[in-house]
């Protein structure tokens, strides 16, 4: 593998070409050629990655390795080409005058060029040369293999064959053999390969760390030179991958890279590379490759606590940036901003490790971050498992308010049903569109936006959902959102072509509800809205739907586990003990408002307006916001230049669980506590989408009104579980 390096010279041929054992060079870095070498001291041993992407060329053993340009020092070279030399006719004469000031001649002293060690040269008599990787006037870098040594599995230190402890940490030694191969770092100036040596007394050793085995010096070639040896670690750098990358493999990489930042913490180690360059991984592992610029912090260190959080942030900045595919940015007032969509214990985890670092939060250790981190993966994974098919009730309303002339709103619902149990089935399709433009504008522009979604949106997903069997598998999270989104850019494109003909400016939001498999697949663009009402859980609690206990024999759709006050479930005394187990979900508690204390109303869609974008660059706050004179104002709809972008969203639905899905016709009148009010305590969704537009025209009634409420009433039959009684 070929590639330029930084600086002002390029290496562009004679570069060793490597195969799946040995490592990549990677072409660029802190051990990058540069005509005088970066003055950031110590061994970066991500510079060499194994395994690298597909497509990488191979190293062969019998291929030649890269010989040294010359063993001529760079000033005897230079003299021979007619470069002046010091003392003769053509130097400066000691004390000349330049310029009416006599200026002393500095003595020019001929330094020692550090040339490679030869192909399979010994050095210290413990390492022999396979190839050189690298070569700088400061700094070499080598494959090597260990001669008459010995493996700790303990430490992963070598130590000599004779030996029957290990020389790092006496643990007993078993004649374990060395690593098929180790990657050595060479120079003159110790702290060129680790600034602290230091580092090498504490023993470190962790699984996601690469660790420096080695660290010597030797008089064999010369002037004395300095040895670090590292084991290497199959991988690529982070900064070689496209970004974003997806979600649970970036928060499986961030907790063990969190795990290793830990455990250097913990032996008083501060400083260790934490950007993409400094990370290698492969698959699922991820490791710190870098302890350039890392040192052991002193007991009195007045701020040993300020660089772990500093650590913590870069690293926390770096997964960030691998999970969104942007660098992390924060408001003026210090608050990290989160993409759309992002479960709650991802942003939470992302903000307690960032926002510190502008002294807006508490610093955290690395442990801390760690185990938020598992939290945030469980929501991510809860999101990629196969949900449990659930049955439904849905209802919808539209209306025109009390001060527009016409409703420019739309909206759709489409229900599909198999009542089988070998294969039940249950999908819900759910779409509102507020229109917006001139006369003959808003109207039309929302009516084709339902047109066209709903037509592409039952050929991609529902019609292929219905369809399904043995030979063929469940379509992923994934590939639903995006045939979704591939539906609102064909919605968006016949809206865009339309208002050029009519030559007017129509465009239209459109948010929308797929409902299958125990999950809500939702897009969004604009300012409608979809609301989610669910129990609340607690921090740590297991989110699996298998989690839920079945339904207990005879209960119905709004008996059980649906959370509707005011009814009482007809148990028979052969279900007490089922009864007792799901008292719970049966009985939900009220708060002293009568309202379910257990539940929560929470806004999933996010809206592309003015005053949200201000309120999240800190420029506003809420209550500023719903007076504020363009809060009606949005920067994204269908009926633009195409493409649109989309937001999108996953939910994972349990019995007793609510969708809302509205015009802001209904936000922009009701409060979101009024809102939750009324889903609290009516049971019958026709009845609350009525009750939600009549509290709308009752505090003014400024827009058009749409609501469709989707409720989930309890899981489809199965072989295991086929009480639950489908279609009531």
């Amino acid at each position: 593998l070929a590639g330029g390096f930084g600086g002002s010279e390029q290496l562009v041929d004679s570069a060793p070409v490597l195969n799946t054992e040995a490592a990549t060079l990677a072409a660029h870095g802190d051990l990058a050629l540069e005509v005088a070498p970066a003055p950031v001291a110590g061994p970066d041993y991500s510079e060499v990655d194994t395994v690298g992407e597909p497509g990488d060329a191979a190293f062969s053993a019998d291929e030649a390795p890269v010989e040294p340009e010359s063993d001529l020092p760079a000033v005897q070279a230079e003299a021979e080409v007619g470069a002046p030399e010091v003392g003769g006719e053509a130097a400066v004469e000691e004390d000349e005058e330049i310029g009416g000031n006599t200026v002393p001649l500095t003595p020019q002293v001929e330094p020692q060029a550090l040339t490679p060690v030869a192909v399979n040269g010994l050095v210290a008599g413990r390492y022999t040369i396979q190839h050189q990787l690298h070569h700088s006037p400061d700094r070499n870098l080598y494959r090597v293999t260990a001669q008459n040594q010995q493996r700790c599995l303990t430490c992963g230190r070598l130590s000599p064959l004779a030996s029957e402890t290990c020389e790092t940490c006496e643990s007993p030694l078993a004649g374990q053999p060395p690593a098929d191969f180790y990657l050595m770092a060479e120079s003159f100036r110790p702290e060129a390969l680790m600034s602290d040596p230091g580092l090498m007394h504490l023993q470190l050793y962790h699984p996601n760390l690469v660790p420096v085995i080695d660290f010597f010096s030797d008089m064999g070639f010369g002037r004395e030179r300095h040895y670090a040896v590292a084991e290497p670690r199959q991988g690529v750098r982070l900064s070689q991958l496209s970004m974003p990358r997806p979600g649970v493999q970036v928060l499986n990489w961030a907790m063990q890279l969190a795990d290793a930042l830990d455990y250097l913490h913990s032996k008083g180690v501060i400083g260790a590379g934490a950007e993409a360059d400094d990370i290698l991984v492969q698959g699922d592992r991820a490791s710190l490759a870098s302890l350039q610029n890392a040192r052991v912090s002193t007991p009195d260190e007045a701020d040993g606590t300020e660089r772990r959080s500093t650590d913590l942030a870069r690293l926390a900045g770096t997964v960030y940036e691998a999970y969104t595919g942007k660098p992390a940015a924060l408001t003026p007032d210090g608050a990290l901003v989160m993409p759309a969509g992002t479960p709650d214990p991802v942003i939470a985890a992302f903000r307690a490790a960032i926002e510190p670092m502008q002294g807006t939060a508490k610093a955290i250790s690395s442990a801390r971050w760690r185990d938020m981190l598992a939290v945030a993966m469980e929501a991510l994974d809860e999101l990629e498992r196969p949900g449990k098919a659930v049955e439904f009730v849905a209802a919808g309303l539209t209306n025109v308010g009390r001060l527009r002339e016409k409703n420019q709103d739309s909206f759709g619902m489409s229900e599909f049903m198999q009542s089988s149990v070998e294969h039940p089935m249950r999908l819900g399709f759910f779409i509102v569109a507020d229109g917006m433009g001139g006369h003959k504008g808003g109207e039309i522009a929302s009516a084709l936006s339902v047109q066209a979604f709903s037509g592409e949106v039952v050929g991609r997903i529902i019609a292929p959902l219905a369809s399904l069997n043995d030979n063929n598998s469940t379509p992923s999270n994934e590939a639903i959102l995006q045939a979704m989104t591939r539906a609102a850019q064909i919605a968006n494109e016949r809206i865009y072509k339309a208002r050029d003909s009519r030559l007017n400016d129509m465009g239209t939001t459109l948010v929308s509800a797929v409902v299958t498999g125990g999950k809500a697949y939702i897009v969004n663009i604009g300012d409608s809205r979809l609301y989610h009402y669910h129990r609340k859980r607690p921090l740590g609690e297991e989110t699996s739907p298998n989690a839920t206990r079945p339904l207990a024999k005879g209960s119905t759709p709004y008996f059980g586990t649906a959370p509707l006050p005011g009814l009482t479930p007809p148990f028979g005394p052969e279900d007490a003990d089922d009864a007792a187990d799901d008292t719970e979900a049966q009985h939900p508690s009220t708060d002293d408002k009568g309202l379910l204390s257990n539940y929560q109303l929470m806004q999933v869609s996010v809206d592309h307006s003015l005053v949200h974008r201000l309120v999240e660059l800190g420029q506003l706050d809420a209550e500023e916001a719903k007076v504020h004179p363009h809060r009606n104002f949005i920067y994204r709809s269908l009926g633009g230049q195409p493409p649109v972008e989309v937001d999108t969203f996953v939910r994972t639905l349990t019995p007793g669980d609510r969708l809302l899905i509205c015009s802001d016709g209904l936000n922009s009148m009701v409060e979101d506590e009024d809102i939750e009010a009324v889903l609290a305590t009516e049971p019958d969704p026709h009845i609350a989408c009525r009750k939600l537009i009549e509290a709308a025209n009752e505090n003014g009634g400024h827009d058009n009104i749409t609501v469709i409420i989707v409720d989930i009433t309890e899981y489809l039959p199965t072989a295991e579980h086929p009480f639950a009684l489908m279609g009531q």
